[in-house]
């Protein structure tokens, strides 16, 4: 099979078996794990660090401060045992797609051997060849833009967000790969020598530019920036005119990214399990489409380079692969990033889609499987509010497979209207640690005002949300208040859609209200979108406040970024506006209205009164509980209740960590001893006063533990767990993590 190897070459690709390395995960674990034995005894207290609280007395004594600088060594050292776990994680998957890219089955080389580059298109085509054209329609398929780890958190060019949008993809392609008839990944694919790349230029003192630099054609005529290469340098002063000429881009360098080889040009380990599996199961071939191989043109579309190039037809439109994609019912566009190349890859699909015989509303953008790169926000939002006037859908991946028929039995809330915040902005109205005081509440409150004053300008340009006729839109310069009341009606109104739009229960089926509770970061989430219902029949509406605070915050990234900077507390009395608004219309509105439709439902949350739950009794729901807490890690058995739960908050505490690392808030504040014994008592109350069987679960949050990396113990009250005036009630019979029966 032919390949692009180069500046416009075509060679035979050469073929070979590729050989892993030993992987040395386990030996640099108990090298590790030995030299933080050591330093538990033998390191010397350093100085003090910025931000360590000031020193005790020498009579309070030394030893305690040397015992905490220990013990922050020893978290350093395990902070470096994960990095380096990841660091092999990555090794491993780069191995597995190098060996995807470079190795064909002899059945398939025959084929393939002469397909030349004009057939193929603007990008190699790897493995999975383009039906047939007599071939029928299969499904929708999956057009993933260049999920590499370089595009991820630690990657050369990391986009905020990217950890958490595969993580949505792989549990779409899980959850919903029967429905999905063809995978179409593109791998961004560079060499060094780049023109994108710093590498390629230099200016008077053969100094390199630095990432993010713009060159414009001006001064590449005038030689503030010219290539090392003598020979491109009228192609570059050519290439930097014809890319201004489109009014899209000026030229930008980025930092070296998706190097051919590197572990950086390797998809995610966080999808490339997802995707194997999909294959294995579906007994079919990932469709790879490598894109940006030619040095002397950028390639943000998956289907064409910026600069089409005379010489190079595979720079050029490639039409192969749309005819590909039009041969499915439905065509989910994701990846990275939102501001680039998920965003002229969608347009240009966009562009020759009525060729192919292709309707607008057959193209679905996958809201929460993209991300923009920092500070092109804009362009995301531009793109999201021309496809919506486009007719395609943009949607989050629940909603998408529920409306389009599929098994899909969760419904997540997902709001029309979202602006998202520069983090700058943020910092700059909110303090960076703020306190609950007068101080937060006024830095809250302006920046509420803010993004509501920006949500009433985007409604105003959106069609549907500015003549749907639920509200008046308020007029520029509205009161914070007035703003406030709007933005309510507003989403009671996008509620009230959603949930009409959640399946009803079958005529002889009580509809149900599950309610899941337990400490933050027990493993909630998961238990519920992996574990709890997903054999049921019907679809349930999803009651988070978490998914809900992209409604009144402008999205779910100003949420996160607000909760970074306890903006968004929980504390309504300290901070009585973004929380206050979304408590409210949760604990009142949207209840009220899924019950009033009769819709399935699950409620998650740390805790729930007796009188919320017997609510949905009285509306002749089938209550359901669940209440999950963290596994706990020892030798042996643990008797000790207190003992026990100190183990299971810092088990909780280590999953908090884990979501800072992925670019979530973190919980730390309320994962608690005290906070975990408050959950168990109120759970308790739901048994001892409403009579409810309540279930306990245990998470180990690996799979390969117990089902689906959860254990059932039994029900509050049974022998085992015994109601306990002082913990609410006990796990007497709760093994530790790893010493679970094999059958649970």
């Amino acid at each position: 099979m032919s390949a692009r190897l180069g500046n416009g070459d075509t060679r035979k690709q050469s073929r070979g078996a590729t050989s892993a390395p030993p992987n040395e995960a386990q030996q640099l674990q108990e090298h590790l794990s030995a030299f933080v034995a050591y330093h538990r005894w033998h390191t010397p207290c350093p100085s003090a660090q910025e931000g360590r609280p000031d020193h005790p007395s020498e009579e309070e004594g030394k030893n305690a401060f040397a015992l905490e600088a220990a013990n922050e060594e020893i978290r350093r050292l395990q902070d470096h045992v994960y990095d380096l776990q990841q660091q092999c994680d990555a090794d491993q998957a780069l191995i597995q797609s190098l060996a995807v890219s470079v190795t064909l089955h002899e059945k398939d080389e025959g084929a393939l051997a002469n397909v030349t580059h004009p057939q193929m298109g603007a990008a190699s085509v790897l493995d999975g060849r383009p039906l047939n054209d007599g071939e029928s329609k299969a499904g929708a398929c999956l057009f993933i833009i260049d999920p590499q780890v370089d595009f991820h958190e630690g990657g050369a060019l990391a986009v905020a967000g990217a950890n958490r949008d595969s993580t949505n993809i792989a549990k779409l392609l899980d959850a919903h790969g029967d429905k999905i008839g063809r995978v179409v990944v593109t791998l961004d694919t560079h060499h060094k020598m780049h023109i994108a790349h710093g590498s390629f230029w230099m200016d008077a003192q053969g100094k390199s530019p630095d990432p993010f630099t713009v060159i414009t054609a001006d001064e590449v005529g005038a030689q503030k920036w010219r290539p090392r290469q003598t020979e491109m340098q009228e192609w570059a002063l050519e290439y930097c005119k014809r890319l201004e000429q489109t009014n899209k881009f000026k030229h930008t360098i980025w930092p070296d990214h998706c190097l051919l080889g590197t572990k950086g040009h390797a998809v995610t380990p966080l999808l490339l399990p997802a995707l194997k599996r999909w294959s294995e199961k579906r007994q079919r071939s990932i469709t790879w489409v490598l894109k940006g191989q030619n040095n002397r043109t950028e390639m943000y579309s998956a289907l064409k380079a910026e600069v089409e190039l005379d010489d190079d037809p595979t720079t050029q439109l490639n039409e192969d692969l749309i005819a590909t994609l039009a041969t499915h019912d439905k065509v989910i566009v994701c990846g990275e990033a939102k501001s680039h190349c998920v965003n002229y890859t969608l347009r240009d699909l966009l562009g020759a889609w009525s060729r192919f015989g292709g309707e607008a509303s057959n193209l679905v953008l996958l809201k929460d499987g993209s991300s923009p790169v920092t500070g092109f926000d804009d362009d995301a939002n531009a793109l999201e509010r021309d496809m919506r006037a486009a007719n395609v859908q943009v949607v989050t991946s629940d909603v998408f497979m529920q409306a389009n028929g599929t098994a899909s039995w969760l419904v997540e809330a997902s709001s029309q209207l979202q602006v998202e915040t520069p983090e700058s902005l943020v910092e700059h109205y909110g303090p960076s640690k703020a306190t609950r005081n007068a101080q937060s509440r006024v830095a809250h409150d302006s920046l509420y005002h803010l993004i509501l004053s920006r949500m009433l300008f985007e409604a105003a340009r959106m069609p549907g949300l500015s003549e749907d006729g639920h509200s008046s839109l308020p007029q520029p310069g509205a009161t914070f208040d007035d703003l406030r009341t709007w933005n309510k009606e507003r989403v009671k109104y996008e509620m009230a859609q959603i949930i009409q739009g959640v399946p009803a229960p079958a005529a002889d089926q009580r509809p149900i209200a599950y309610f899941v509770v337990g400490h933050s970061a027990s493993g909630k989430s998961t238990f519920i979108h992996k574990f709890l219902l997903p054999e049921e029949r019907g679809a349930f509406f999803y009651i988070n406040p978490d998914v809900l605070g992209q409604f009144f915050c402008g999205s779910y990234k100003t949420f996160v970024d607000m909760k970074k900077r306890n903006l968004m507390s929980g504390d309504t009395a300290d901070l009585d506006s973004a929380h206050a608004d979304l408590n409210e219309l949760r604990k009142t509105f949207i209840s009220n209205e899924t019950m009033e439709q009769g819709k399935h439902a699950v409620l998650d949350s740390n805790t729930v009164p007796p009188f919320a739950v017997d609510a949905w009794r009285k509306e002749n729901y089938e209550v359901r509980v669940a209440f999950v807490e963290a596994s706990y890690s020892a030798g042996t058995a643990v008797v000790d209740e207190a003992r026990k739960i100190a183990l299971k908050v810092k088990h909780g505490l280590e999953n908090d960590e884990n979501r800072v690392r992925n670019g979530e808030h973190s919980n730390r504040s309320i994962i608690t001893d005290q906070r975990l014994v408050l959950c168990r008592k109120e759970a308790a109350r739901l048994h001892t006063e409403l009579k409810i069987d309540v279930y306990v679960y245990i998470s180990s949050g690996n799979p390969s533990k117990g089902q689906k990396g959860y254990m059932r113990l039994g029900k509050i009250g049974d022998p085992g767990l015994d109601l306990n005036d002082e913990y609410g009630f006990v796990t007497q019979n709760e093994t530790p993590d790893g010493q679970w029966p094999t059958h649970v």
